[in-house]
């Protein structure tokens, strides 16, 4: 035989899983004695087969598991999920407070620097005979920007991880 195609794998694979016909079986076998190159490739699938089988299927889970699952899909978290939430905010609330202190106290006023687009190598490399602005660039307003930013993450946070639980239980509660 020349080459292995995908359909003699597939025969290969169904016959290593014993799901072929009486009259396809004996067409492999005979196959599998005539051949080398068959014989090698149905020994490399077979090697592979076994290797998946003894990891993938070595443990097999307790026959209680689906009982056990099943049974506590109902039962309501023993943990307030508030809690984390909580935790995640003061975080965030933590990280804008120190900013804003940096901001206040003015760490970040002097740092300005400008962008002039005339000296990158790259432009100067094409001589290109337009003059190209200078871009002023402030870090207090990126700053400020990103504090801005945060503040805003930490309202949505604080509304869909604190304040909707807190009232979804307050209404189940109370009807």
């Amino acid at each position: 035989m020349k080459e292995i195609t995908r359909s003699l794998d597939d025969k290969l694979m169904a016959y290593i899983d014993g799901t072929l016909d009486d009259t396809e079986t004996l067409e492999v076998y005979d196959l599998l004695q005539r051949d080398i190159k068959f014989k090698h490739r149905y020994d490399e699938l077979l090697a592979a087969d076994n290797l998946l089988h003894k990891f993938v299927f070595s443990e097999q889970p307790s026959p209680a598991f689906t009982n056990n699952v099943m049974n506590r899909l109902h039962e309501t978290p023993k943990r307030s999920p508030i809690r984390g939430s909580v935790i995640l905010l003061v975080g965030i609330l933590t990280v804008v407070g120190i900013v804003a202190g940096f901001v206040s106290v003015g760490l970040f006023d002097g740092a300005m620097t400008v962008f002039n687009m005339n000296n990158l190598n790259e432009i100067q490399d094409y001589k290109i005979p337009v003059t190209l602005p200078t871009v002023p660039f402030d870090a207090k307003m990126l700053v400020n920007v990103i504090l801005l930013v945060n503040v805003f993450l930490a309202l949505i946070v604080l509304d869909r991880t604190v304040l909707k639980p807190f009232f979804r239980k307050r209404i189940r509660e109370s009807i």
